[in-house]
């Protein structure tokens, strides 16, 4: 179906360039430049046996197959618009383990969700502003999202400031573990207390360009989550009684996120990608991440960059393994995410980028004998392991199109 719709909108938007042609001058939703489209496709799998569904051990193999089409269109005097639609196909063999019966409606779903977005530059494209909103759907949850940015460069170019705020409310569908609806059912009395999730975020970030070799940027965020976070269909497992429950967690959360990240141009084909974030949050989660990225310019088109990423956590104080709770604890949780650890990620990709693209075909019917130009394509592997036996790959294909 997503393939279907992509071949569709991209037709759509060949017409919507053509009629843009008869569209008076003085209308400052004229279509002056070109049009950007991506198309990206993701496929990732893991394996590991402390799964949450089940109490802290079991099963978390999982498949995801990411499409995604996401396009800019820019208007006259700075205005733009940028639409994103992504399907997730997946399977989790750890998620139908919530019912009794295997191969549960669960086991194979989809989330679709979708993006808009709204931009206005200045004149001299040194301010920006912009606004957007979004929807997600998934078998157990229903997403509604807004978001605004605005970001402002010095006159020098040499300094940038930007400032983004956004604002999540998630429904979730109360699905318990087959065992324990019953128990809800017969106390009239849900294990959790709300079903709604709100997610507030803010973030500033400073840019500055060092010298001619070295650009930095450093953002600091808040995030602020009130209602349900715990997942209602999580088993959790006592180790002094025999009775065990879904998993509980307290109502808010606060996390304080800080990352530093660097480009310094080693040589003119040899660029040095560094990045750092340090991590904390309300439930006494600490981490620190670690990436490095090589991108080396084989010829003018063709670039390589491997990468590399470390990343090391503290287990949260909510949290420990397969019956090991008290039942005397206020909240509790068996979920590995939570749980100290280091992870390690390795990878490489390939970018096709030529300066007058790879290939271009000329679209049918329009007045300014329009194009549609595959401008880069860039392609990417990743192994990622944590010290919990978690192992997970992942391979993306991202396409750029102009029209």
């Amino acid at each position: 179906m997503v393939r279907f719709f992509i071949i569709y909108f991209l037709c759509f938007l060949s017409f919507f360039v053509q009629g843009s042609d008869t569209t008076v001058v003085e209308n400052e939703f004229k279509i002056p430049k070109q049009i950007d489209v991506d198309l990206i496709y993701s496929y990732y799998e893991q394996d590991g046996d402390l799964s949450p569904v089940t109490g802290g051990k079991g099963t978390q193999a999982l498949t995801d197959a990411v499409s995604q089409l996401k396009v800019n269109i820019p208007f006259k005097n700075g205005n733009a618009i940028a639409v994103s639609i992504t399907q997730d196909q997946y399977s989790s063999a750890s998620t139908d383990n919530i019912d009794a019966t295997i191969s549960s409606a669960s086991v194979i779903d989809a989330r679709t969700y979708g993006n808009i977005n709204y931009s206005k530059s200045s004149t001299n494209e040194r301010e920006v502003f912009g606004i957007g909103v979004g929807y997600s759907t998934e078998w157990d949850v229903e997403s509604l999202s807004a978001n605004a940015n605005w970001s402002l460069t010095t006159k020098d170019r040499l300094k940038g400031y930007s400032l983004n705020f956004s604002l999540f409310r998630d429904d979730w569908e109360l699905i318990y573990p087959f065992e324990l609806r019953p128990i809800a059912l017969l106390n009239n009395q849900e294990f959790v207390d709300d079903n709604v999730r709100y997610s507030l975020s803010s973030g500033f970030t400073f840019e500055r360009v060092i010298n001619k070799k070295l650009i930095t940027s450093i953002t600091g965020e808040l995030i602020y989550q009130k209602g349900l976070l715990s997942t209602p269909f999580h088993r959790v497992f006592f180790i002094d009684i025999e009775q065990h429950t879904v998993e509980y967690l307290p109502s808010q959360r606060i996390r304080y996120p800080i990352t530093v990240k660097t480009n310094y141009y080693l040589i003119d084909n040899l660029i040095l990608k560094a990045y750092f974030r340090s991590y904390y949050d309300s439930f006494d989660v600490i981490g620190q991440t670690y990436k490095l990225e090589l991108a080396t310019k084989i010829s003018r088109a063709l670039t390589l960059y491997p990468f590399g990423r470390y990343h090391h956590q503290s287990n949260s104080k909510y949290y420990a393994p397969f019956a090991e709770h008290l039942s005397s604890s206020t909240y509790y949780t068996s979920d590995s995410d939570l749980a100290k650890f280091d992870a390690y990620q390795f990878g490489l990709g390939l970018s096709l980028n030529p300066i007058y693209g790879i290939f271009k075909m000329k679209i049918p019917k329009t007045k300014r004998n329009q194009s549609l130009i595959i401008q880069s394509i860039d392609v990417r592997y990743a192994h990622y392991f944590q010290t919990t036996g978690l192992t997970a790959d992942i391979i993306s294909l991202a396409v750029k199109f102009k029209l």
